[in-house]
């Protein structure tokens, strides 16, 4: 969920490939070049949380749905420190600046339990973000895509990592699609 960087064989993909995502969207913070000194502390609507990642969030692990406290709902809240470099250092293959997962849904804030600037946090809630009104466009492991909608079923967000099961994802059909073998499927319009 947080940071993983083990890979799998497509056989090892058992919910089926139509039901894995494999990418998706997210946007790229423009104003922040490589190397620029940060993390910033915004103030009132300043930054738009899509836009950028809160860093230090501490609570993260134990229930990720403490990273919707950071935001108004647009903009992330005065006094949160972010981190804005998303896509910068696309080559660097850091989570931080390269990864999504299915945690929180759709156009949900960003945010990192880990204070550092740079992108090898390890806790960190990273959901797909688009321009889109009402969701993303996700990239399945069989190459289709699909549009996913921000009110996908979420299952628990005040489950986190130190909860260990076996079984269908904590996080509902959304955290499902993000695993190899969550067991839920998914229907479009």
């Amino acid at each position: 969920m947080f940071g993983s960087q083990k890979t799998y064989s497509i056989a090892e993909v058992t919910d089926g490939t139509s039901n894995t995502i494999a990418m998706s969207e997210r946007l790229c913070e423009q104003r922040s070049p490589r190397g620029s000194p940060g993390p910033a502390t915004v103030g009132a609507r300043q930054v738009e949380h899509v836009m950028a990642v809160a860093i230090g969030v501490g609570g993260l692990r134990t229930a990720p749905n403490v990273c919707r406290t950071t935001t108004d709902g647009k903009y992330y809240v005065a006094g949160t420190p972010v981190q804005g470099r998303w896509g910068i250092v696309w080559t660097d293959g850091q989570p931080m600046y390269v990864g999504i997962n299915t945690v929180l849904p759709p156009n949900a804030p960003a945010c990192s339990e880990d204070s550092s600037n740079y992108g090898d946090q390890v806790h960190l809630v990273l959901p797909p973000n688009s321009r889109h009104p009402g969701g993303v466009n996700c990239v399945f492991v069989d190459g289709s895509v699909r549009f996913i909608s921000e009110t996908i079923e979420t299952g628990n967000l005040a489950a986190g990592v130190t909860q260990t099961r076996n079984g269908p994802s904590l996080y509902g059909v959304w955290g499902a699609l993000g695993s190899k073998d969550g067991g839920e499927t998914v229907s479009t319009p």
